[in-house]
């Protein structure tokens, strides 16, 4: 007979970690010399601290001849991927997955991805102060015809997966408790189904339906929209200057307090245009300024912060001002104090003076409080991270106009 029974169990645990890289300049990195790398700053996963490295004109051997079916075969003419572990010790084992970003909006991005496909030898182990990653993750010729390259710029994201220790554990019997985490997921369900609904809503045509309660108590705005129906009893109420598809989202989120799974990456495309003012973050911000979504509205400033080039600064910190976005505003703020003579050559600062002094005098003051530099023949360096800028004529941004008076119509 049996004195005692125990069990026990033992479970690797996987760590991700995503770092979005941009590189600007693409042709200005050319020519630096095979196994030559760029390095991204420095971040941390599963407490290991990586950069990412990206070669321009080829990996060196002594990273290639780590695979078999890499040995022998010159990486000149392609681009390489890859991380370099900083942290001492004796290394890490590592699950990559490189993605490559499509700027045309289509989101035909290019992945390369170990964590669907492990190895057969396990996942990767990085010595601590070496590389490793995927030295023909692209030719040089493809990537200079495709739409991957847009405005002598990348967009690269870098997915870590730090694989920790095994641990042991003891397993105690006992009844098991649920969460109380589906609140969010029932009330999404409400949504979906219409069920219950009690309100609905004209978008351009699209219809719908939601539930007076949640609304109203989601958003002081939507609550005296509300209002206003019940005294007017008009069977919907139309809105005006906001797009279907970013209603929907608003919806959601105002259900949830989650966005939508496939609507996380904001940025990263072009929902509606060419521009940032065209993003899916642009448009939600501009939505949750109009009805007073607070947290909405850091989520989407946060998104937007994220995809800041020296193309993008101008038409970012105007939509910052547009829609009263005080983060994202000292932020861009403190972009313009790293980046004054590159932005200066661009013709950035001269734009903001002409489309908006006030703005244009906000950032001159902090400049010059956090630089002491001066408005008045500023220098021409073009120097920026120890690589040099050709001179560039800022677009017009008028889709930024556009967006603010396509978001003034008010709720009927």
């Amino acid at each position: 007979m049996l004195e005692k029974c125990s069990t026990s169990r033992c479970s690797t645990r996987v760590v991700k970690g995503l770092h979005r890289f941009t590189l600007e300049k693409y042709s200005l990195c050319k020519g630096i010399g095979y196994g030559q790398a760029i390095y991204s700053n420095p971040f941390t996963v599963g407490g290991y601290q990586f950069v990412f490295t990206f070669f321009p004109d080829g990996t060196p051997c002594d990273i290639t001849k780590i695979e078999k079916k890499y040995r022998g075969i010159s990486s000149e003419g392609y681009i390489g991927f890859h991380i370099t572990l900083m942290s001492e010790g004796k290394g890490v084992r590592c699950l990559l997955k490189m993605t490559l970003l499509d700027q045309s909006g289509e989101g035909k991005h290019q992945t390369i991805s170990l964590f669907d496909n492990v190895p057969d030898s396990g996942p990767i182990l990085v010595p601590s102060c070496q590389s490793t990653g995927f030295p023909y993750f692209i030719s040089r010729d493809k990537l200079e015809k495709s739409s991957y390259l847009k405005d002598d710029c990348l967009k690269i994201e870098c997915t870590v997966g730090v694989v920790l220790p095994y641990e042991t554990e003891t397993m105690t019997l006992s009844v098991g408790i649920p969460k109380c985490d589906d609140v969010g997921v029932d009330l999404l369900t409400l949504l979906e189904t219409g069920k219950f609904s009690d309100i609905i809503f004209d978008v351009s045509g699209k219809k719908f339906r939601a539930h007076k309660l949640i609304l109203s108590s989601s958003s002081s705005v939507f609550e005296s929209i509300i209002a206003r129906h019940l005294v007017s009893n008009q069977p919907e109420i139309v809105i005006k200057g906001v797009r279907p598809r970013v209603f929907k989202v608003l919806l959601h989120f105002m259900y949830t307090n989650t966005l939508p799974e496939d609507d996380k990456s904001l940025a990263c495309g072009y929902a509606f245009g060419p521009s940032l003012s065209s993003t899916l973050a642009a448009k939600l911000l501009a939505a949750a300024h109009k009805y007073d979504l607070r947290r909405l509205k850091l989520i989407c400033e946060s998104h937007i912060w994220r995809s800041i080039s020296l193309n993008r600064f101008a038409e970012t910190i105007s939509l910052a001002e547009m829609y009263n976005a005080p983060s994202l505003k000292h932020l861009c703020f403190e972009y313009a104090a790293d980046n004054y003579a590159v932005l200066t050559e661009l013709g950035s600062f001269t734009y903001l003076q002409e489309n908006y002094p006030l703005l244009f005098d906000e950032i001159d003051h902090h400049l010059s409080k956090a630089k002491g530099l001066v408005k008045k023949e500023p220098p021409f360096t073009g120097q920026q991270s120890g690589w040099l800028y050709s001179a560039k004529e800022m677009q017009p941004l008028q889709d930024t106009r556009e967006l603010k008076e396509e978001n003034q119509g008010e709720c009927n």
